[in-house]
């Protein structure tokens, strides 16, 4: 076997550590909240706090429960590879793309065209009929991991070819209109990114423009699938919103206040289920051609529950809330923490790709519960059995036995 390739990462700021970055997502939208930019939301600030700090102290427990169980050290991290293990994730990424594009070609013609072709051409359909069931889920999972695997690629080797999986993956992602797909993608490629790179002033100042950039088309994106216009009057904007702003501000600024605000409705009106079985968190965890025969007839109604139907989501923890009430809420926010935690605390490869799909799912349970989310969290699976699995063990064991021997 080749030399291990030693890759050390020293001093991360404790910024973008899970903690802090699960802290500063949360107080943001407990911010924008606070402005009440829209009529829609008529939950006092007050209210809005309990909720949002229930979910961060439920997170901090978890978080620190496991910090010192692993007694992780921030400035002492070494991440190993060697040169046979990158040639042997180049091989599968090539394989599994291929294998995704020719999925993706039998769905575009089953489908009979792709959304963005069907907006411009005005008939009918939108990125809701796209796709074959459950099978459409796992192209997902799939084109989202070979984009993260490719990014790390890049990283470790600085050869720009492993960029064109994940800008492509960016680009289908506006192909078929989902925004979901474009940033949970972005958002993956940067936790690994900035898990590997010292943080500078000019990067950051380069994120914050990707961000930017990123809100912009996020505007544009939803102005075609509903219409500006149409937009101001679903969100209700009241006298006090700063007209001078782009549309891409408000669009993201109802879709993240608004699953708060229906996280504090449900709070306040919804009666627990006590579901113990936690059919209600889990349904989404089960392939769509699977569900009748594990839950019966038992449906996901999303809606009741909304304080209006225009804007459907709520939290990664509304779900948990109707099965088990606060308790629900507290034991997905602690294993949130705890678990995200405990990898952060690995130094293999596979830990740190899981890492940044945690992560993620962390970040974006201010929207929707990505944990619970098959075409999301099935990325673990695809990392661990497609990507890593034999390999990254054989590596590990082979650096640390020439370190010991070194000594």
């Amino acid at each position: 076997m080749n030399d291990a390739i030693i890759r050390k990462v020293t001093g991360r700021n404790l910024i973008f550590g899970p903690l802090a970055i699960f802290f500063i997502v949360w107080n943001i939208v407990l911010f924008l909240y606070s402005l009440h930019f829209s009529k829609l939301l008529y939950y006092s600030t007050l209210q809005a706090f309990f909720a949002t700090y229930l979910i961060i102290a439920s997170f901090f427990i978890g978080w620190l429960i496991m910090r010192v169980v692993t007694n992780y050290s921030q400035n002492d991290h070494v991440h190993t590879i060697t040169e046979s293990f990158i040639s042997q994730l180049i091989r599968r990424v090539k394989i599994f793309f291929w294998f995704w594009s020719m999925m993706t070609v039998f769905e575009v013609v089953y489908c009979q065209g792709v959304p963005v072709l069907w907006l411009i051409i005005g008939n009918g359909k939108t990125y809701f009929d796209f796709g074959i069931a459950s099978i459409h889920g796992f192209l997902n999972s799939l084109i989202l991991a070979t984009s993260l695997v490719s990014y790390y690629l890049y990283l470790m080797t600085g050869n720009k070819r492993h960029l064109l999986i994940p800008l492509f993956a960016c680009f289908w992602a506006l192909i078929v209109i989902s925004r979901n797909l474009l940033i949970v993608n972005v958002i993956q490629m940067a936790i690994l990114h900035f898990y590997f790179t010292k943080i500078n002033y000019y990067k950051f100042a380069k994120s914050i423009l990707l961000l930017l950039i990123l809100i912009l088309i996020f505007g544009v994106v939803g102005d075609a699938r509903t219409g500006k216009t149409t937009f101001f009057e679903l969100a209700a904007v009241n006298d006090n919103y700063p007209d001078w702003l782009p549309s891409g501000f408000l669009w993201v600024y109802m879709y993240l206040v608004t699953p708060l605000n229906n996280l504090i409705h449900v709070f306040n009106t919804i009666s627990p289920e006590w579901n113990i079985g936690l059919d209600n968190s889990t349904i989404l965890l089960i392939p769509s051609f699977l569900r009748n025969l594990i839950y019966g007839d038992l449906t996901y109604d999303s809606t009741y529950y909304l304080v209006t139907q225009a804007f459907n989501v709520s939290t990664a923890y509304i779900d948990p809330y109707r099965d088990l009430g606060y308790i629900g809420v507290f034991l997905l926010a602690f294993f949130s923490g705890f678990f995200v935690t405990f990898l952060q605390s690995k130094k293999d490869t596979r830990s740190v790709l899981c890492f940044c799909v945690l992560m993620q799912c962390n970040m974006l349970s201010v929207f929707y519960n990505h944990y619970m989310y098959l075409p999301i969290i099935f990325q673990l699976v695809v990392i661990y059995f497609c990507f890593i699995a034999r390999y990254d063990s054989r590596i590990v064991k082979y650096a640390e036995t020439k370190r010991k021997n070194m000594v």
